[in-house]
């Protein structure tokens, strides 16, 4: 292995790219006086550097340690030859993904240089003024920007090791030790200290800039620990500079930076490089992208000129990011550079032509993409660049040229790769990682609220740079499950909020975040996708910044912007079609028009294609779906007498919030384990045991209901100072469920009280005093909503409303809709030719009578059954193109955990009605009625037709009636009428007992009502205040 690796260092030290590096090692140079005559860093670190520019990693890492093992040490201390040595072991581990290990060897780089005093003084550097280097001009693949001078600072020195004076060393307990002069490269220990700096920075990020490494550092470096007046003051200005960069001080370290440059005013160092990379990231960061371009092209000819293969590799890099973020072009340097560094440095050779393909990919040079891919293919076949960012890339532009060709399953499984590889060397994952385990362990040295501050940044949406630049690591962050990390942002909040009772905004901000991701994350590409398709098929109510981007994205993609059009025609002529045979007999066909039909599916599927494509490459989609507002916006968003009723299940307990346009109180519920103990009690009193068994009149004559009740209503509020009983303050309260929570029928919770109600109890409900509406997520509760429109076409569908039904009862129930529903569409027995995904996306109101299971996984949950050979469709598919028309979804057949009694313990309980909930809502549906269990039986039909007769016919003025009034009076209508049990499927008669009428709650209880946005809300003011109810 050695010998092989000692061939490719001759070889690059023949084409002058590792000149200055390499003379020392291969020729006598001055005499050495140390033991052994070896000179640090030594030949070994040299042969590790080539390997990793050959893209031997693993050959790299074998040299690094040889180099690393056979540094000085002084007793149990190590010589400053570590720096350099534990460096170069950082690149080999960085190279592999271990980036834990290799922050490990760059802070022991970091610590042995600030250690070791003023070590620069010790070197005997050459007495003379420095001048210019006779050597052949190299050949690049361009011309430099900027003039290059390099000087004849010889590439090693000695420095003085030992004393001159015995007495001191006696005096002090030393070991007497002759002085000797010993061999050192003192600018390769520098620049091997800057790398670390450098590669410290950009792995930790916004993290770098606290602990003792950086302290220790940035005390020596301020010491100014080298000869005064000397050009190796260059060296300290330019770590520094790295130091305060790293700090986010980037004032202070651009003058360092610059003034660094160069030696005596005129010579190019081994440090130049790094101080125009630096550079020219502090002006990217700045949005000075004309300066960044220069300053990154410079970097990279400086590099090459230092024969610094690591410099050279980061500076291309960022010299490509700012040219894609600019204008979304590649530098016109990456095509030579690639010929130019073929045989020469072929790790950065393979890096130039993944980008390369990718770009060409995006940009729809699909022919030229692939013949790149084909090549990059062939180099990575025997690299280990194929297990990092280039192997990612490699599967990326596959993606991408899958896609074009309209083959999605391919793409999604090529895409699927790519962020498999794109993890494992995020640095934003891996710092969120890190910070989240250094709290669970206790090893945080944060406070509770700095920690909350990095959270938020680390959690955050990648911004538009991160898009631009490494699509593939941006999507991969939003995409990552980051549970744990969201849980100890929600226990550091909560730790706040416990400690401080006006600390609650914290924790509410934080949770808010969390609810989103953990949709976002089960979304594909992160929710981009969606969120593309929303924002192209979404032509009113956007705000200038997101019509712009619209405009945009069509300028870009004229084909998609072709084919939107005509689907728009298509869809008018189809939804014409549709009212027109609204009042036709339930099992006659639509007139056939098939040929329109087909067109609008095969168009609407090559907008799903072209959306893919799309949002997998470097184009910035806001992720406006779910929103994401602060606390101070969501309680102003509130009006009138409105309050909003949070809950939130954490590893700290449960938690719960009250809100109100200008009062808020929080409070911890003080006995958790009883609430989860009487959710599932009170759901098995009211007949939930098993989905499918009936269940005997008897059963609904037990009122043990009502006793859980009433301990849930005093657990959940224990202590808090907040009373429900006060309910003359409020007239609408918005309740966001968590966990089991969301199996919990609110509205069953007594409202003790003087007054009476109509049959002469002296408790009354929750539902009896206010509207009710359930949202997901805070910021959905209160977001903006579309002005009320009136109802069209409504599409239904009910083949068989439960599996215990008998023909006839379906029959009877069928045709109790049909009669019932005005404008109906039967999507089972009018549209039988149709996909029933195109047919259901152009109605106003979807309602589904079927049964539906929650089981399975999230994304292949059916929306609407297969039936009789029709294949239905799962919520992942609703969520694709075409867009849909649905404001308002009924499904009342749904069967969640709490149909079968929660008998089952899962991770994530109530996560079947959340992720149902958000999956209508991303598609435009504001109002949706969906069941806990499904009732199986007319009652249950006859709550969805009523709720939605009522829909149709109630208008106050200009504006919808509200939801919550339309579902209580479908309620109050429904339940007073003596049940026909005969057409009740679910229950099995008893002599004993006949009920009545159906106020039962097994009846109705399970519907929750998803009710979200204010028409018109207000916006939030910037001082707004508001008072907290201790």
């Amino acid at each position: 292995m050695t010998r092989s690796i000692h061939a490719v260092f001759i070889a690059l030290a023949g084409l002058g790219i590792y000149g200055p590096l390499t003379s020392t090692c291969l020729s006598q140079g001055i005499p050495l006086l140390g033991t052994g005559g070896r000179t640090v860093p030594s030949q070994a670190y040299d042969l590790a550097q080539n390997a990793l520019a050959s893209g031997n990693f693993s050959d790299a890492l074998e040299l690094a340690e040889q180099e690393y093992k056979g540094c000085m040490k002084f007793g149990a201390d190590r010589w400053i030859d570590s720096t350099a040595a534990a460096a170069i072991v950082g690149e080999c581990c960085f190279e592999q993904g271990r980036y834990r290990d290799a922050i490990g060897f760059y802070n022991e780089a970091i610590i042995r240089a600030a250690s070791h005093g003023n070590w620069l003084e010790d070197i005997r550097f050459p007495s003379q003024p420095l001048r210019i280097k006779n050597s052949r001009p190299q050949q690049l693949w361009g011309q430099s920007p900027r003039a290059i001078k390099i000087s004849d600072l010889p590439d090693r020195m000695s420095i003085r090791l030992g004393t001159s004076d015995p007495q001191s060393v006696l005096q002090s307990g030393g070991v007497l030790a002759a002085p000797i002069d010993y061999p050192i490269r003192p600018q390769e220990v520098m620049r091997s200290l800057a790398i670390s700096l450098y590669r410290r920075a950009d792995l930790l990020g916004p993290m770098a800039r606290d602990g003792n490494v950086l302290e220790a550092i940035s005390a020596w470096l301020q010491k100014r620990p080298a000869p005064q007046n000397h050009f190796s003051q260059a060296w300290i200005d330019v770590c520094l500079g790295i130091v305060y960069w790293s700090q986010a001080r980037n004032e202070q370290a651009l003058p360092l930076l610059k003034r660094g440059l160069l030696l005596e005013g005129q010579f190019d160092h081994p440090l130049t490089p790094w101080a125009l990379l630096v550079g020219g990231r502090i002006a990217l960061d700045a949005g000075q992208y004309e300066t960044a371009k220069t300053t990154l092209e410079q970097a990279t000819f400086a590099a090459a000129a230092q024969g610094d293969a690591r410099a050279l590799e980061e500076s291309f890099r960022w010299s490509t990011h700012a040219h894609l973020a600019f204008d979304n072009t590649l530098p016109k340097s990456v095509l030579p550079a690639i010929s130019w560094s073929e045989k020469q440095l072929r790790s950065l050779s393979i890096r130039l032509l993944s980008t390369t393909a990718s770009v060409r990919a995006e940009q729809g040079n699909i022919q030229e993409a692939a013949r790149s891919l084909v090549k990059l293919n062939q180099s990575l076949s025997s690299s280990e660049l194929a297990l990092g960012r280039c192997g990612a890339y490699s599967r990326y532009t596959a993606a991408l040229i899958a896609y074009a060709a309209g083959n999605d399953g391919r793409g999604d499984a090529e895409y699927a790769k790519a962020l498999t590889l794109a993890r494992g060397c995020s640095a934003r994952l891996f710092q969120t990682q890190l910070f989240t385990e250094s709290l669970v362990r206790g090893e945080s040295t944060y406070s509770d609220r700095e920690a909350s501050d990095l959270f938020k940044v680390l959690l955050a949406d990648p911004l538009p740079f991160a898009i631009q630049t490494d699509p593939l690591d941006a999507i991969a962050v939003i995409s990552t499950d980051r549970t744990s990390a969201f849980s100890a942002w929600l226990a550091v909040t909560q730790k706040i909020f416990l400690t401080n009772s006006r600390g609650d905004e914290a924790w509410l901000n934080a949770i808010e975040n969390q609810r989103r991701n953990s949709w976002l994350t089960h979304q594909p590409l992160g929710g981009r996708r969606n969120n593309l398709l929303k924002l192209l098929t979404t032509t009113t109510g956007n705000s200038d910044e997101l019509t712009a981007l619209r405009k945009r994205v069509l300028a870009r993609y004229p084909d998609v912007a072709t084919n939107l059009s005509e689907i728009n025609v298509i869809r008018l002529l189809l939804q014409k079609s549709l009212w027109e045979c609204r009042h036709m007999p339930r099992d006659t066909p639509v007139p056939d028009d098939s040929e329109t039909w087909k067109d609008f599916a095969a168009r609407s599927q090559t907008l799903e294609n072209q959306i893919d494509f799309i949002a997998a490459g470097r184009n910035v989609i806001p992720l406006e779906f779910p929103p994401l507002f602060e606390t101070t916006e969501i309680r102003n968003r509130l009006v009138g007498k409105q309050r909003l009723l949070s809950f939130t299940w954490t590893n700290f307990g449960l938690f719960a919030s009250l809100e109100a346009p200008k009062q808020a109180a929080s409070w911890k519920v003080k006995r958790p384990d009883e609430v989860r103990k009487k959710i599932i009690e009170m759901t098995r009193s009211l007949s939930l045991y098993h989905p499918l068994r009936p269940i005997e009149t008897g059963r609904l004559d037990n009122q043990e209901w009502q006793t859980h009740a009433e301990a849930l209503i005093t657990l959940l509020f224990e202590d808090s100072g907040v009373s429900l009983e006060r309910h003359h303050e409020f007239d609408e309260l918005i309740i966001v469920p968590d966990g089991l929570l969301w199996y919990l029928p609110f509205e069953l919770l007594p409202i003790t009280t003087k007054e009476k109600n109509l049959h002469g109890a002296t408790h009354l409900r929750l539902k009896d005093t206010c509207q009710i509406r359930y949202s997901p997520t805070r910021s959905l509760a209160v977001g903006n909503r579309h002005k009320a429109t009136a109802p069209h076409i409504i599409a239904v569908q009910a083949s068989l409303t439960y599996r215990n039904n008998s023909p006839e009862q379906s029959s009877a129930l069928l045709e109790r809709i049909d009669t019932a529903i005005e404008n109906a569409v039967f999507l089972n027995s009018q549209t039988p030719k149709i996909p029933i995904g195109i047919s259901a996306s152009l109605a106003d109101t979807l309602v589904i009578f079927d049964e539906l299971s929650a089981n399975g996984k999230i994304t292949d949950r059916p929306l609407i059954a297969a039936d009789a050979g029709r294949p239905g469709i799962s919520f992942n598919d609703w969520l694709a193109a075409p867009q849909k028309a649905a404001r308002c979804a009924v499904l009342t057949g749904l069967q969640t955990q709490a149909s079968e009694g929660l008998n089952k313990a899962t991770d994530r309980p109530g996560n079947d009605l959340f992720m149902t909930a958000m999956d209508l809502l991303a598609t435009g549906t504001e109002t949706a009625v969906i069941s806990r269990w499904n009732v199986g039986g007319r009652i249950g039909i006859d709550l969805g037709i009523e709720f939605i007769k009522d829909r149709q016919r109630e208008r106050l003025g200009d504006n919808l009636l509200p939801a919550a009034v339309s579902w209580q009076r479908a309620v109050d209508l429904v339940t007073a009428e003596q049940p026909d049990f005969n057409q009740e499927p679910r229950i099995k008669i008893t002599s004993s007992v006949i009920p009545q009428d159906a106020t039962h709650p097994f009846f109705w209880a399970g519907y929750t009502l998803i009710d979200c946005g204010i028409l018109n809300a207000p916006e939030a003011p910037t001082d707004s205040k508001v008072e907290q109810v201790e």
